[in-house]
């Protein structure tokens, strides 16, 4: 469920958990994931490999939790349900704590793609984790 919206950096925000679009070809160096990788110095979040749909690759630095999930892949095919049933899994309890979800697909690569942001949002907002919707 989406409670509310973050527009800007979400790193500027008071959440420290944060949710992402990865895809399942591993190849995460660029757009959102891309900057967090390097900011975090993650690598394996950068060159993956291959990812499954529905994956959750996680990482604990600086004060915050990152969650990349894989919900697409490069050719341009989007998973809404993997998006719901990820953010189930890493909030699963209507009174968990709120988590910053990056709009996936509403970025430069989504666009490219053809991804529609409506499903996307729709995605987020079928899911039971109580997700403030970022987008910069």
């Amino acid at each position: 469920m989406i409670i509310d919206t973050h527009q800007g950096d979400v790193f500027e925000s008071d959440l420290r958990t944060i949710v992402f679009a990865i895809n399942t070809e591993g190849h995460n160096d660029a757009g959102f994931a891309g900057m967090v990788g390097r900011r975090f110095r993650w690598d394996a979040l950068m060159n993956a490999g291959p990812t499954p749909l529905g994956a959750i690759l996680s990482h604990t630095a600086d004060g915050y939790t990152l969650h990349g999930v894989c919900c697409h892949s490069l050719d341009g095919r989007w998973s809404m349900e993997a998006i719901t049933k990820a953010l189930d899994r890493i909030a699963p309890a209507e009174d968990a704590q709120p988590i910053a979800v990056v709009w996936m697909g509403h970025g430069l690569i989504g666009m490219l793609q053809g991804v529609n942001p409506a499903d996307t949002r729709a995605a987020i907002e079928a899911s039971k984790a109580r997700c403030y919707l970022c987008h910069l």
